[in-house]
Order: structure tokens, then C-alpha cells, then sequence
């Protein structure tokens, strides 16, 4: 075959499909271990409530998966957030505490101290990052905006985006666009100011304290109608329950897949292959032949994280649920990382008279609570809730937990070192190619980009304008570690 693809999360579908679109000519397959294509991108009804397993939407603030949307014929099939969803929430001393919704309700409002307002005032005139250092996303905020507004907004920001630690994880790596806007303009204040000028000339949506602009959007059925729509497109090219176990080189310069399918073992040819995989599971692969190429890749850590969707009837919780869900930072007392008020989101993922409540917990700062059983899992969120929400009457309606043991990778400082490893590696194997999350951002909209644009570089190389010995590889994918889900009636 021309091209085998290893794994069907959104990337290794996407990157698939695209090739298809650009070379209708070719052999292409993708090879899924799994029941079912989309990794943690799955979507389910429980008691009338649809729970994600995974992502539970995507930005529009760039246009790649609404776009691929469009391409598949989606596009009367996609739900924006509600407009009463805008409103968000930090669980700060104690509170619920609505973050402010422009400048001057953030200065008015008690989310931070006197002195913490103060301090972000003063962060147009913080000198720019020392050269050559990869500086922590904590390091660059206390840095700019202080220590308060740091364990504050940013913390809770990246705890709902990274699930992970804010001193821990590489400013250019996990949030390039920060590191980017300090360079360009000096300045967060001062590049936002210019953004948003630009945003109201183009008319778009522009964001706020805790993350970038666009709406929240999703599908009618949630997430995996993206999944279905890409995998009606593949039809037979896409197998199921087809494990890879490893890849090796083949005698005529391509490739050779060792594949456990249906009971039996086979050996598939492939010109070129894509691993589209978590990259411990890419490491599992590849250890054997290129021992080079394995080896950084199961340096890159990933934080567990578990998934509780929470059903109740509306008249149990008497908070009015105004709004998109709160986060909580580090240090505030409950182990939660946050909630999302599904049906204030999205109406009609929740029928009339139920409540969902999407709650996370484990994270890299908490290791052992993704590690928790379901019983005390849903114990735990409850209780939490119980006192969040100001009183909850009764126990939930049903609980629905999604494990995800290995669930999101940590962008470690070094991590873009390490990258420029694994690329370096990989130039040495031309036709071999990697992406992932694990790599170069963990959003649905970078799989998207990403995996198209290594279809694009795959079809163009092909085609004679490259030299086809670069391979500059790590991208982004959206597959993610081995997966759980149980449904529990309380």
C-alpha cells in the first residue's frame, strides 16, 4: 500500500482522508486496535444526557475543524454554546467567584486582592524573558502579571486546558501563543489591546482571562459525529480491531507492519508510515527497529485523568447554573480541577428537567485521584458539588466515569528539545512520520491543522518538490492512552 496509518484518532482520520482527497489514486489504510475509530473522541446517551468521553467541543477562534465540518457535509450539524454560557466561574476562598468579563469588572471585582489588581497593572512595563531559557508557564506569569494573578487565573487555566502544573509545564511549548504576543509586543496588555482592534475590524469573537476567543462549539450528537463523519468517508480503508505491534524496515526502502487482526498475524507492505498514536504506544512500536526513534518518545509524561458526567433532576440542585462552569486552582481545597454545566452549554445535549455535570479530577498534581475507584470517585464529586453548589437534595440520578489512565500529555520543560530530537531521528527514516498529542499541542483544532498539513507534505513530496529526506515529523494527533468507562447507578 502507499500509506498505512497506525490509529484512528481524529489525526490518523484526518490525515487519511486528506490524503484521499489529494491522491484519490492511492492505497491507504488506517489500522485501529480499538472497537471503534476516534479514541476518547466518543460520545454517549445516559439517561438522555449526552456525555463526552472526551473533548467536549472546539474553539472557532481558528478555523480548522469548522472548516473540516464543512468539508464533510457537517455543517447543519454543528451546535454553538449557548450565549448564557459566557459566564465562568473560580472556586477562590471558599466561593463561587464570576470571572470578570472585561477590564474594568476585573479590577472592581474581589477575585484578587488589592494588592494582586495592583500588580497586574503593572505589566506593560515587565522586561521581556531572559534570552535562551525555557521558561515555565508559572514563571512567565508571576513574572508579568505576579505570583497572585499566577496561582489564580493561570493556574486554573491550565489545570482545565493541560490538567496539569503550571511550574511544570514549557511556556513556548504548551502555550506558544503567550510566548509569541511577549515577543511581538512587548507586552500581554499591549497585544491584547492590538488583537482586539483587529478582531473588531474582522468581526470576531474575541476571548477573556481564562482563554482565547471563539465560541465553544460541538455537534447535534455530540464530538463523534465529527468521528462518524470521517470514518463513512474511509469505509473499508479504515479497520478496526487491528493491532500494530511493530513496524520494521522493508527490503525495498519502504516499510513492513506486523498486525494482529481477528486471531491472526500478517505482515502489511507500506511505502509510507504514520503513526498516529499516544506516543507511549508509538514507543511500543518502533522500539525494536529504530530504538532512536523510541526512545524519546517514552520519555514524554502524561497525566491520568477521570471524567465523571453527573446526572441530576433540576429541582435536586437549587443553584440557577448560569453560566459555562467554574475551575478550581491549586491549593482551594476541593480535589476537583473543575465542572462544566453541560446544559447551560449546549440545551440540547440535556433534556428538560435534567442536570449534567462534566467534572474532572486527577490531573498531573493529583495523580492518585485518577487512580481512585468509581465508588469513591462519585463520592467524592458529589460532595464536592454538594458544597460548591450550596446543597444538593439527594443522591445523583446516575454517574457515568470515563478513565483515561494515560490521558494527556505534559508538556514538560525540554519538551521542544526533545522534539527537535525525535525530528532528527526521524530524517534518518524517510517515510516514517509521527503525530500525536503528544507533540506539538493537545486541542482538536491542532489535530486538525496538523494532521493536514503532514497530508499535504506527504502528497507534495511525493510529487518531486521535496527531496523526501526531510521529515520534520512531530505533529499533533488526538488519540489518547487506554481508555475505561463504566456507568454507575447510585
Amino acid at each position: 500500500m502507499d500509506v498505512a496509518v497506525v490509529g484512528a484518532g481524529i489525526s490518523g482520520l484526518v490525515l487519511a482522508w486528506e490524503i484521499l482527497r489529494r491522491k484519490p489514486s492511492w492505497s491507504v489504510t488506517v489500522l485501529e486496535r480499538g472497537t471503534h475509530p476516534g479514541g476518547t473522541m466518543r460520545s454517549e446517551r445516559v439517561r438522555g444526557c449526552l456525555c463526552e468521553h472526551g473533548p467536549n467541543g472546539f474553539l472557532t477562534n481558528v478555523p480548522d475543524t469548522w472548516s473540516l465540518a464543512q468539508d464533510l457535509g457537517l455543517g447543519d450539524r454543528l451546535l454553538p454554546a449557548d450565549d448564557s454560557s459566557d459566564l465562568r466561574y473560580l472556586w477562590v476562598r471558599g466561593g463561587l467567584k464570576a470571572l470578570p468579563m472585561h477590564p474594568a469588572a476585573f479590577f472592581t471585582s474581589d477575585l484578587l486582592s488589592v494588592k494582586g489588581r495592583l500588580r497586574v497593572l503593572l505589566e506593560p512595563f515587565m522586561g521581556r524573558a531572559p534570552d535562551g531559557g525555557d521558561e515555565t508557564v508559572y514563571a512567565f506569569a508571576s513574572r508579568r502579571i505576579g505570583e497572585e494573578a499566577a496561582s489564580t487565573l493561570v493556574d486554573a487555566m491550565v489545570s482545565g486546558i493541560h490538567a496539569g502544573a503550571p511550574d511544570n509545564l514549557s511556556l513556548k511549548a504548551a502555550f506558544p501563543r503567550m510566548a509569541q504576543m511577549e515577543e511581538e509586543y512587548g507586552s500581554l496588555v499591549r497585544a491584547l489591546i492590538a488583537l482586539k482592534r483587529r478582531r473588531a475590524r474582522e468581526n470576531r469573537r474575541g476571548g477573556g482571562p481564562m482563554g482565547p476567543g471563539g465560541r465553544l462549539t460541538s455537534f447535534d450528537e455530540g464530538m463523534e459525529v465529527l468521528i462518524q463523519g470521517l470514518a463513512r468517508e474511509l469505509g473499508p480503508r479504515l479497520r478496526t480491531e487491528a493491532q500494530v505491534t511493530r513496524v520494521e524496515p522493508g527490503s525495498d526502502g519502504g516499510y513492513r507492519l506486523v498486525v494482529e487482526e481477528k486471531g491472526k498475524v500478517a505482515v502489511l507492505p507500506a511505502k509510507q508510515v504514520v503513526l498516529a498514536t499516544p506516543s507511549f504506544v508509538s514507543e511500543e512500536i518502533l522500539e525494536e527497529r529504530f530504538p532512536e526513534v523510541a526512545w524519546p518518545l517514552g520519555r514524554i509524561p502524561y497525566a491520568g485523568i477521570n471524567v465523571a458526567c453527573m446526572i441530576y433532576e433540576r429541582d435536586q440542585i437549587a443553584h440557577p447554573l448560569d453560566g459555562f462552569g467554574f475551575l478550581v486552582p491549586h491549593g482551594q481545597g476541593p480535589r476537583m480541577l473543575g465542572c462544566i454545566w453541560v446544559g447551560s452549554i449546549f440545551p440540547r445535549h440535556v433534556p428538560k428537567g435534567r442536570v449534567l455535570l462534566r467534572v474532572m479530577v486527577g490531573g498531573a498534581r493529583d495523580p492518585e485521584g485518577a487512580l481512585l475507584s468509581e465508588g469513591r470517585t462519585v463520592d467524592l464529586v458529589h460532595a464536592e458539588l454538594d458544597r460548591i453548589l450550596g446543597g444538593i437534595r439527594g443522591r445523583p440520578v446516575e454517574a457515568a466515569l470515563f478513565r483515561h489512565a494515560k490521558g494527556i500529555p505534559q508538556y514538560v520543560p525540554g519538551h521542544l528539545e526533545r522534539l527537535g530530537k525525535i525530528d532528527e531521528t526521524l530524517a534518518a527514516h524517510p517515510g516514517l512520520y509521527l503525530t500525536g498529542n503528544a507533540y506539538r499541542g493537545i486541542g482538536v483544532n491542532d489535530c486538525v491543522r496538523e494532521a493536514r498539513d503532514l497530508a499535504r507534505r506527504i502528497t507534495v513530496e511525493d510529487e518531486g518538490t521535496s527531496t523526501g529526506t526531510e521529515n520534520d515529523g512531530a505533529s499533533t494527533a488526538g488519540a489518547t492512552g487506554a481508555e475505561t468507562a463504566r456507568r454507575i447507578t447510585p
